[in-house]
């Protein structure tokens, strides 16, 4: 089992959910601060529909019957708190350099 597998979550209101990791770590997923609710997402803007979310025992993350589902590692850092991997946030950075440059061009 990896440390960002989703072990078991909690449907809050307001589209929210508490995830609990197989690490130990626990968190608030915020999903109106992440999930853009348009194209494949749009159904979760129901909030019946929101609330049928699973695990999935395969992948480990959540998701819903439409297919919609999130990258646990994602999820994990949004949750927790944790901030992402230098990695993460240096090819992010990168990102943001070349969009200014091609856009200054």
């Amino acid at each position: 089992m990896a440390e960002h597998d989703i072990i078991k979550l909690e449907i809050l209101p307001d589209y929210r959910l508490y995830l609990y990791f197989a690490d130990g770590q626990q968190g608030m997923f915020e999903a109106k601060k992440h999930i853009p609710f348009r194209g494949l997402s749009e159904s979760l803007n129901d909030p019946d529909y929101f609330a049928q979310v699973e695990i999935d025992p395969e992948w480990k993350t959540i998701h819903w019957p439409n297919g919609y589902d999130l990258c646990p590692d994602c999820l994990y850092h949004w949750s927790t708190g944790i901030p992402f991997p230098d990695y993460v946030q240096e090819y992010e950075q990168k990102q943001r350099i070349e969009k200014r440059e091609l856009v200054s061009v």
